[in-house]
């Protein structure tokens, strides 16, 4: 028996030890390193401490990295610390510059100017990888020329990830100026990759200048192979991106992945050597034409011959048709995601009217690599496809890891005008698409739980009012669950609904317009509450399920999806009344594990009731509200704030006046700031002309997966770094 004073760490080898801090990341590695001096030496051994990855670690200060990278610089090889925004400057140039032997350096949204990025740059001169962000691009390529050690670590490095974060005018007369000059990619000769980042279109200011790069030097662009942009509505990301596409085009580089999604691509017709690197399509594995309105087959692009092609995104294009998708499945069999979001015309003929299923059918059946898809913004009725449903041929696929589709798949049966029951009562619901006002149910006396049909409710819509038992069998969401258990990310969205904050329109509240499908107003409680079947799910979207009213599926959902990170839920139920709120509060205290939370719904009472139950989720770190003419208490924000300590970033836009938003948003960071560092606070009216704005000041990061919504599945290749 071990003697008392012994810990029980004692008994294991160092290997064993290592072999479990190898599941933990680096920001705990520090923690645990300061237990005694066994652990110290354990948490910096070279095989844990090579990849450091902080990224979106908001628990990391100066002074913890500063103490990590003391321990650990003479072993790094690659470090991440995108979106790291609060870490001052000084860190970078104290510590990032020690570590020389990195090879890989992320700084995405990190508080790195020009003249500091070229002094880390010149340090490490073994760099192959380099992703950063920047403000001015002529300030960087004049700071470079007076950098010779800058320019040796370029001519060396074979990816750069840039990321465009400029200045922008919001004055009503803006002086734009185009220029084209030298860049700094002329240092650049072994350059394999490029990607390019540009800031979503949250605001309608545009930056001073446009820049398209010249490139003098063709030697160094014959290794390319890899051009990307993210779909971001960015005019300079997109003029610089575009303005080195067509310009390598002319070397007739063989490329492996082509992301460039554009609705200008008839623009292009007469690039006569850019066609020609598209006619080398046997090479590619990932390929983004999304908003490109391209017809497949194409003499001018050849899907038919992209045999190794892995990842397509072609949403957002009304010309594909069943034929189509009949040529892809034919043509490219070893696609493990595909993007069809908005291919309306997708279980169409050719001439666009005829309904022709069996391109859809045989792109399911036949590819059986695929693994994600994202089917949203399609109307896919019981009708369309024979014999079948959508959710029946996707279950014959067990392996999905990621789905997205609209929630009109899920009903099977034509409900426009039928009898339903409700407990011992039935109802009579009569559906009309064109219409938000909600029908007469007859013969129904409305419980104290049902909501009233009152001509006073703000905005209301048509929809079946059953959350009573199933006697039908399993739903077609339930197929699905049951054949796939491995789903980690799923959305279910109404076809045509729209985010008030959406990447196309920006932050442009009144943009917002949407109309529920007439059978997607029949999906209910119980349809969903299979979800929670689902445990390896980690990321889950609900918007625009106008049938769904108390939100009972959501406490099932949360007691099931114990690893669920991020939920987003948009326009569930009545517009004018809210009644799942209590659901959702009650839920949250089985969530376990979720770190964003995004609501989107009107008429919301942001009370001591709704951020009592918020509290009850001790992991979340970021929650964004967007609530038209919602109320909203500034007690219980500050109670909420406090109780929940990994909280770091909290945006809300509701109905109250401009200095009430002030105050509370002064006093949530006056009185956590300081503990705080990451902390990130946007509160504001909703309707104000100010808030693209102020929305353009947040970090990226936050900007894009938080306050910008939008379909996530299939917008990038799996496991995408960028």
């Amino acid at each position: 028996m071990a003697a008392p004073s012994e810990h029980y760490f004692d008994r294991l080898s160092d290997d064993v030890l290592l072999n479990i801090l190898t599941f933990l990341p680096s920001i705990d590695l520090y923690s645990i390193s300061r237990v005694n001096r066994r652990f110290n030496s354990l948490c910096y051994d070279r095989t844990l401490v090579r990849y450091s990855s902080f990224a979106n670690c908001y628990r990391l200060s100066d002074e913890v990295f500063t103490k990590y990278i003391q321990c650990a610089s003479h072993h790094l090889v690659h470090l991440n610390l995108s979106a790291c925004y609060w870490l001052s400057g000084k860190v970078f140039d104290n510590s990032v510059s020690r570590c020389t032997n990195l090879t890989h350096l992320y700084l995405l949204n990190c508080n790195v100017n020009v003249k500091r990025l070229c002094r880390i740059m010149a340090a490490l001169d073994k760099l192959q990888v380099l992703a950063f962000t920047i403000q001015d691009l002529r300030d960087f390529h004049s700071e470079l020329a007076t950098n010779q050690a800058a320019q040796k670590t370029l001519r060396h490095l074979q990816v750069i990830c840039l990321h465009f974060h400029q200045q922008l005018e919001f004055s009503p007369h803006i002086s734009m100026h185009f220029l084209s000059q030298p860049s700094f990619l002329e240092y650049c000769q072994n350059l394999v990759e490029l990607h390019v980042l540009g800031t979503p279109s949250c605001s309608k200011g545009m930056p001073q200048y446009l820049l398209q790069p010249q490139i003098n030097n063709k030697e160094n662009w014959t290794r390319l192979k890899t051009l990307s942009i993210n779909d971001a509505i960015d005019p300079a990301a997109r003029m610089f991106f575009f303005g080195m596409l067509m310009e390598v085009c002319k070397f007739s580089l063989k490329f492996e992945t082509i992301l460039q999604p554009s609705s200008n691509l008839q623009r292009l017709q007469n690039k006569t050597h850019f066609f020609k690197c598209l006619l080398q399509i046997d090479s590619l594995r990932h390929l983004d034409f999304s908003r490109a309105m391209i017809e497949i087959p194409n003499p001018d692009f050849p899907l038919h011959k992209a045999r190794n092609l892995s990842f397509l995104n072609i949403a957002d294009n009304t010309r594909i048709t069943s034929h189509s998708l009949q040529t892809i499945a034919e043509g490219c069999p070893n696609l493990v995601s595909i993007n069809l979001q908005n291919c309306h015309s997708l279980l169409l003929g050719q001439d666009n009217k005829t309904p022709e299923p069996g391109g859809l059918q045989l792109l399911l059946m036949s590819l059986s690599h695929l693994r994600h898809i994202n089917l949203s913004g399609v109307h896919v009725h019981e009708t369309d496809i024979t014999n079948s449903s959508l959710c029946r041929l996707l279950a014959n696929n067990t392996e999905w890891r990621s789905i997205s589709i609209s929630p009109c798949c899920l009903c099977v049966k034509n409900k426009s005008s039928t009898s339903k029951m409700v407990g011992r009562k039935r109802i009579l619901v009569q559906y009309h698409q064109s219409q938000t006002v909600k029908k007469l149910r007859i013969g129904v006396q409305l419980s104290q739980n049902q909501p009233s049909t009152s001509h006073k409710d703000p905005v209301t819509m048509d929809r079946v009012c059953d959350d009573g038992p199933e006697t039908d069998g399993p739903s077609e969401l339930d197929t699905l669950v049951s054949s796939c258990p491995l789903m980690e990310e799923f959305e279910l969205v109404s076809a045509g609904f729209r985010s008030t904050f959406n990447k196309y329109f920006g932050v442009s509240p009144k943009t917002f317009h949407f109309i529920s499908c007439v059978q997607a107003n029949s999906i209910r409680d119980s349809d969903l509450s299979c979800i929670g079947n689902w445990q390896h799910l980690r990321y889950l979207q609900l918007s625009g399920l106008q049938g769904i009213w108390f939100g009972n599926s959501l406490t099932d959902i949360a007691k099931g999806c114990v690893n669920l990170e991020r939920l987003h839920l948009a326009y569930l139920g009545l517009t004018g009344h809210c009644q799942y709120v209590k659901n959702l509060c009650a839920a949250f205290r089985h969530f376990h594990k979720l770190l964003d939370f995004r609501l989107e719904q009107p008429y919301l009472k942001l009370d001591e009731s709704f951020f009592s139950g918020c509290q009850e989720c001790h992991t979340l770190e970021r929650i964004c509200i967007i609530s038209k003419n919602a109320s909203l208490e500034p007690a219980p924000v500050l109670k909420f704030v406090e109780q929940v300590s990994s909280l770091v970033v909290i945006e809300l836009f509701t109905g109250v006046t401009l200095t009430q938003c002030k105050s509370l948003q002064s006093q949530i960071l006056k009185r956590f700031g300081v503990v705080r560092p990451a902390l990130c606070v946007c509160i504001h009216p909703l309707m104000h002309p100010d808030l693209p704005q102020v929305t353009s000041n947040l970090p990226t990061v936050h900007l894009e997966e938080m306050t910008v919504s939008g379909s996530r599945i299939c917008v990038k290749p799996p496991r995408w770094p960028w």
